[in-house]
């Protein structure tokens, strides 16, 4: 009998711990950091499991370059004035505090712009938060030591303990007019700079308002798209400009320049680590009404006819496909309607400069090219520089090459005391090159030009174009024979406008190779006073984790969709920075 009831007995408790858990869960709401946001934030950059972001960064070819132990010698000694300036060192003891403190991070973590305004200057609200799941009472300790470095550093500073809704939270403010406020809210640790975001998502949490960013419609439409990344970013410039519009009013030209910007409704972007790279997306919404009117149906499907021109040793390739003249009449169109004059006055004076020698550059010139318009990068033992190439198609190619050597006989008469002569010289396949001869030049600048087949080829240095006359006729193996190449562009669908591929391994070898030499150069004189370029890592130690990238974007009814892989590019170098700071040890 006494075993059957403390058989019941201890049933009956299980049933009641689980119970009170229940209780405490619903008790205890969780929640997005959409959901505490007004659906006109300005801009949302969201990890949904920061832990697991973390852990997949550090295998990534951006997080193992800066591990390395000569990287991060020079990163962490490289700066003197880190090392001899009090404030910077105080700010760099009570920016170690923060790191502790976002280590603890475990769950979703987020920063966003909740609003911008311009009166009486210009501001913006910030909301930051995450959710430290297992670890909120290191979290709570890490915030204790970041607080007390807080008020050790600004002992001026007032630390208030206010209520909003029955929720405590703290004020930190140096000065009356920062304020940055700290609370607990579910599953968050918030913080916001000044007062209002905070007790906004209060609000929200309590539901006692329903202005959310997760039920906006310009939010939910990127959603699905932004689920599953490891980083996703969302922008709203409709909220960020409607606050500008009274000015715009009154500034018409400023508003015609920033006519593509205004048609932008929404942005997002996503970032995934895998395959020891990372792997990119966006998203930019423009109404198809307004394609024609900001020149979208001007792109064209790329073929990369170009590619031919381009050998396997390439370090860089980027292709385009457009409707060249109806561009160029767009362009110009815009910028005789006012636009920034900056940028006009120059332009008209370079078309005026060609009809006055009875050239008509875009009839003559650019109505025969297209469609496809491509950059090449390359560069040759034993030239010191590399050189670009630009390769665009033509239907004329006779007609080309005569305007051409107008142009360029124009420019040496207008030149006379800096260009030398024009040369004229036979390429490979007996093409004819046309070649300005600079004076004064050691670097071998000489801007030449040819036309070979159905391609006008111009570059800086008359060896690039002999160069690419060679990948044309055939006599070197071509950059579709190269093997990253191939496995490069296998990730990227072909039905895209742009493409752009980079041999980052080889480009990064070649550029640090000199980079020894022109830190030594006077230039660079006083940047040494603050940085110790005798601690920069080996070329090897960086370039054994580098690989090729690969860049397309393509239109839509919806917008611009842009892909990317690779192990660095600027958006990734921007999300490295953020990187690692996620990815470091949280045992720290």
């Amino acid at each position: 009998m006494k075993k059957k009831l403390w058989s019941i007995g201890l049933l009956t408790a299980l049933l009641l711990g689980i119970g009170a858990w229940i209780y405490s869960t619903r008790k205890t709401p969780m929640f997005r950091g959409e959901e505490l946001l007004p659906s006109q934030t300005v801009a949302f950059i969201d990890a949904s499991n920061i832990r697991a972001a973390r852990q997949k960064f550090k295998d990534t070819a951006l997080a193992k370059i800066l591990a390395e132990p000569e990287v991060k010698d020079f990163l962490e000694g490289a700066s003197h004035v880190g090392r001899n300036s009090k404030t910077m060192g105080e700010t760099g003891t009570l920016l170690r505090e923060a790191l502790k403190l976002l280590n603890t991070a475990e769950g979703e973590a987020f920063v966003a712009i909740t609003d911008v305004s311009i009166s009486p200057k210009l501001q913006c609200g910030i909301l930051a938060g995450f959710d430290p799941g297992s670890r909120s009472r290191q979290a709570e300790q890490a915030l204790e030591s970041l607080a007390s470095q807080y008020c050790a550093q600004f002992p001026a500073a007032e630390m208030e303990d206010r209520v909003f809704e029955s929720v405590p939270y703290k004020v930190w403010g140096p000065d009356r007019r920062t304020k940055i406020a700290f609370a607990r809210l579910a599953n968050f640790l918030l913080f916001s700079y000044g007062e209002e975001p905070l007790k906004e998502a209060i609000a929200r949490s309590r539901g006692s308002t329903q202005d959310r960013l997760a039920d906006a419609p310009v939010f939910a439409s990127h959603r699905a798209r932004m689920s599953g990344a490891d980083v996703a970013v969302f922008v709203n410039p409709q909220a960020a400009l409607g606050r500008f519009q009274t000015l715009l009013a009154f500034q018409p030209a400023l508003k015609g320049s920033l006519a593509s910007v205004l048609a932008i409704q929404s942005f997002a972007g996503t970032f995934t680590f895998k395959n020891n790279g990372i792997e990119g997306h966006s998203w930019t919404a423009i109404p198809s009404s307004r394609h024609a009117e900001l020149g979208l149906s001007d792109f064209k499907r790329c073929e990369r006819a170009t590619m031919r021109a381009a050998g396997s040793d390439a370090l860089l390739y980027g292709a385009m496909s457009l409707d060249i003249p109806r561009w160029f009449d767009r362009t110009t169109g815009e910028l005789k309607k006012g636009g920034v004059t900056s940028i006009a006055a120059p332009i008209r004076g370079i078309l005026k400069f060609m009809e006055s020698r009875q050239i008509r550059l875009r009839d003559d010139l650019l109505g025969r090219f297209g469609p496809e318009a491509a950059v090449l990068l390359e560069w040759r033992e034993p030239s010191r520089y590399p050189f670009l190439s630009l390769i665009v198609e033509t239907k004329n190619p006779d007609q080309v090459r005569a305007v051409v050597e107008r142009i360029f006989r124009f420019v040496q008469d207008e030149e006379r005391g800096r260009i030398t002569g024009l040369s004229v010289s036979t390429g490979p396949s007996n093409t004819k090159i046309l070649s300005l001869n600079l004076a004064g030049w050691s670097v071998g600048l000489s801007p030449s030009f040819a036309v070979a087949e159905q391609f006008a080829i111009l570059s800086v240095n008359r060896g690039s174009v002999e160069s690419v006359l060679g990948n044309l006729s055939g006599a070197r193996e071509g950059l579709a024979a190269n093997k990253e190449f191939q496995a490069m562009d296998a990730r990227f669908p072909r039905d895209y406008y742009q493409f752009v591929y980079c041999d980052q391994r080889h480009l990064f070898e070649r550029v640090f190779g000199e980079l020894g030499q022109l830190t030594a150069s006077p230039f660079f004189s006083r940047i040494r006073a603050h940085v110790d370029f005798s601690r920069l890592p080996r070329a090897e130690t960086i370039s054994r984790h580098l690989f090729s990238s690969g860049w397309v974007a393509s239109v839509d009814a919806d917008g611009f969709h842009q892909s990317s892989f690779g192990p660095v590019n600027l958006p990734m170098l921007t999300l490295g920075a953020a990187g690692s700071v996620i990815g470091a040890d949280p045992k720290k």
